[in-house]
């Protein structure tokens, strides 16, 4: 699967960079997706793709934000690594296949919290108006997740900062 996957990438990276000597690859810190060190899930698999394709790729950290209105200016060749495929991205954006396909979505509270002794369904804790859940500012957590969020959007605060700046607020 991930070959035919690297395959297809490469194959719309040509598409998208047809006589381009760099792609700039947008990315956010993200472990174990994208590391400081380049030892992510993810870093490993574009740093095949740009091995198999021969094609050089510049890796900026940027928010996921500006990594989307650059796409929509149109002024250099790039793309976004790791984003969920959703209506607003298709309007403005090629998107491939998967590159990676995680197992699942997870919930990170404090340990000394005692709210959370038992499984919970991300309904439930959304409706629960003592919690706040802080999401990260233009990304999308999945059609599910994102349709659950607008409904529930009375507890939900938006961050622009890093995962462990996250966590630490």
């Amino acid at each position: 699967m991930i070959k035919n996957v690297t395959i297809f990438f490469i194959l719309l990276l040509y598409q998208i960079c047809a006589n381009s000597e760099t792609i700039s690859v947008v990315y956010q810190i993200r472990p174990p997706y994208h590391t400081n060190e380049k030892d992510g899930i993810l870093d490993k698999i574009l740093i095949k793709i740009e091995k198999l394709s021969g094609m050089p790729f510049s890796m900026i950290n940027i928010p996921l934000q500006r990594g989307l209105n650059m796409i929509v200016e149109n002024k250099e060749k790039i793309c976004l690594a790791a984003n969920y495929k959703n209506s607003e991205r298709e309007k403005i954006a090629k998107i491939s296949i998967p590159l990676y396909q995680e197992k699942g979505t997870v919930i990170i509270f404090r340990k000394d919290d005692n709210n959370f002794n038992e499984p919970l369904k991300l309904q439930n804790l959304l409706m629960n108006k003592k919690l706040i859940l802080l999401t990260k500012v233009g990304l999308s957590y999945g059609k599910y997740i994102d349709e659950l969020l607008k409904k529930n959007n009375n507890n939900v605060e938006q961050s622009s900062t890093d995962q462990e700046s996250m966590i630490k607020k």
